[in-house]
């Protein structure tokens, strides 16, 4: 993944709200979001690696603040709201799948870091 196109990320914790559709899509409810603009020469002056740790470690950050500052609201959700390369992307995933991923995971893995390269469908 290039990060350079990254432009923009969105966390929402979310409550789901409705049964699933035939299109595998439901209702939420969003309870806490936090946002983070990248400016276009962020990753100017790093090698892939260290852009992939620097992207890691701010998915990371995002949904870990939120957790904490979420203490007291209700939420079942991540969802997720990724602009890329002047495309829009998004999906959302259960919390409980993403404990299951750190639990049975190495402690190399980053459930919600996983999550967002799953989001990016590159061509």
């Amino acid at each position: 993944m290039n990060n350079k196109k990254i432009e923009e990320i969105k966390l929402s914790l979310m409550k789901t709200d409705g049964e699933i559709n035939l299109n595998n899509k439901t209702q939420y409810i969003q309870n806490a979001s936090c946002a983070f603009k990248l400016a276009q020469n962020f990753y100017k002056d790093f090698k892939q690696k260290e852009q992939d740790s620097l992207t890691e470690e701010l998915i990371d950050s995002m949904y870990n603040e939120l957790i904490k500052l979420s203490k007291n609201k209700l939420y079942d959700s991540v969802g997720i709201w990724i602009k890329y390369d002047n495309k829009k992307f998004e999906n959302s995933i259960k919390v409980s799948t993403l404990n299951v991923m750190k639990n049975l995971g190495t402690e190399d893995i980053t459930p919600i870091y996983e999550f967002f390269k799953m989001t990016i469908i590159e061509n």
